[in-house]
């Protein structure tokens, strides 16, 4: 399958059928690490936010099959997740007898421990572009050659030295140059790509 296929649509659609273990397997190492995190900034121990993170992938592939994006409700796929996640934070603090209002309000829950309101919402989006880098990158790994990879990623990636790009992989001062601009363009695609899934429907 070319890798440009395997997309998060793809993914999205594929979790629609209950008993694909491999899409779900995809799903919960692609999006644990985001919705782990701000259930940490919400104020959560590290216990409960595993737990949120399990609860909000169970309530995913409860409403999985049934799901129908409505334009202008939530901003697609990204904004529904993030709803999810904020409802089962708010559900763990409404059992240990807290208070479940101030994730939603942005108040102070654990004297200042919490992340207000403004601080999650920034988080959920840092968050959210960081893994469309990553699997923008992945991406760019599977598609365009190994060496054409290492110069891109030494370079631009890693903000190496063009002289520490030449000596490491062997290449010339134009190669590493060429690499930049070449595979650069199909990173933008992808990313561009990515963007535009997580804002669409699902």
């Amino acid at each position: 399958m070319d890798s440009w296929a395997l997309t998060r649509s793809s993914l999205l659609h594929r979790l629609r059928d209950l008993e694909n273990r491999e899409a779900w397997e995809d799903f919960y190492d692609t999006y644990w690490k985001l919705l782990f995190a701000y259930a940490r900034r919400a104020g959560l121990s590290e216990a409960d936010a595993e737990d949120v993170v399990m609860e909000t992938v169970i309530c995913v592939s409860k409403q999985m099959e049934g799901f129908v994006y409505e334009r202008g409700r939530g901003g697609g796929f990204k904004g529904w997740l993030k709803t999810i996640v904020r409802r089962r934070v708010a559900d763990l603090l409404r059992k240990q007898s807290r208070r479940p209002q101030e994730v939603l309000d942005g108040e102070s829950m654990l004297a200042g421990e919490a992340a207000p309101e403004s601080d999650l919402e920034g988080l959920w989006e840092n968050e959210w572009s960081e893994r469309l880098e990553k699997m923008a990158l992945e991406k760019v790994r599977r598609r365009v050659g190994m060496k054409q990879y290492q110069m891109y990623y030494c370079y631009v990636v890693q903000e190496w030295a063009v002289d520490e790009v030449m000596e490491t992989l062997g290449v010339s001062r134009t190669q590493v140059y060429a690499a930049k601009s070449r595979v650069g363009v199909v990173y933008e695609a992808a990313l561009r790509e990515l963007e535009e899934e997580g804002e669409g429907e699902v």
